[in-house]
């Protein structure tokens, strides 16, 4: 009752006292789709991070999408680089190959003859060391009985056909040897396949007759000039027989040697 009558009495009131008072109806109350919801507003974040490097790669932004790009902008250029690399090594093989090729034309020649030669320095020096010392005793050797191969002319003196040919054989040798060391290589005697394992095969007999044709060399001037050290074929024929049978036996593993490596590369 007193609510009721408040109201029209504050209306008539306010003139009075000066006041405006306005009543205001009270707002209808939405229904909770209708009540907006305000969050707070974060501003907007710019992060620049420092200039990072992981494991060679050089990032600038912190964002995935650039961190991603980075990563597949280094991976192309590493398998660039690696392609280069390749590409590189593939043309130095090449090139490797191209001068074994240069120096086997003119290797593969000049090992036949040096074994040409080789072969009728052997021969010669056979003749030589039967003429001289064919027999056990002296005066039973064909150059004291009379009946030497090739003459007599062969029983005093430099052997004249056994000596140059074993002078053309040595420089034959030295050359042949010399453009075997100069040939390339490019890791083409590796491997288990049969052109390999001939290859490494014919590099180790390249030492043997290379220890062999030294010693050969060095038996050889050291008979033709025995005397010169004391030892002559008429007092010292025992010696000079043993010695010429090492010169004779060491001058055929050594042509044997350079014969099975020949072989393995034919």
């Amino acid at each position: 009752m007193v609510g009721a009558l408040a109201s029209p009495l504050l209306s008539l009131a306010t003139p009075v006292f000066g006041l405006a008072l306005q009543v205001v109806a009270p707002a209808p109350v939405s229904t909770p789709s209708q009540v907006p919801v305000t969050l707070w507003t974060v501003p907007a974040l710019s992060l620049q991070a420092p200039m990072l490097t992981v494991t060679g790669w050089t990032v600038t932004g912190l964002t995935s999408t650039g961190l991603a790009s980075v990563g597949r902008a280094t991976t192309a250029s590493a398998a660039g680089t690696a392609s280069t690399n390749s590409a590189s090594e593939m043309q130095a093989y090449a090139n490797a190959l191209q001068r074994r090729a240069k120096v086997a034309k003119v290797h593969r020649p000049l090992g036949i003859a040096t074994w040409a030669a080789m072969g009728l320095t052997s021969v010669f020096g056979v003749i030589q060391f039967y003429n001289l010392y064919g027999a056990r005793k002296l005066e039973d050797t064909p150059c004291v009985v009379g009946n030497a191969i090739l003459g007599q002319g062969q029983c005093s003196g430099t052997p004249a056909w056994h000596s140059g040919l074993a002078r053309a054989t040595g420089v034959l040798y030295a050359a042949t040897f010399t453009l075997s060391l100069l040939m390339p290589d490019p890791g083409i005697s590796k491997g288990d396949s049969e052109y390999a394992r001939n290859l490494r095969k014919h590099k180790t007999l390249r030492w043997v007759h290379f220890a062999g044709m030294i010693t050969q060399v060095a038996l050889g001037v050291f008979i033709a000039n025995a005397d010169r050290y004391g030892l002559d074929r008429a007092n010292d024929y025992g010696a000079m027989r043993r010695l010429s049978i090492v010169h004779a036996a060491t001058g055929t593993i050594t042509f044997g040697a350079m014969t099975w490596a020949a072989l393995t590369m034919m």
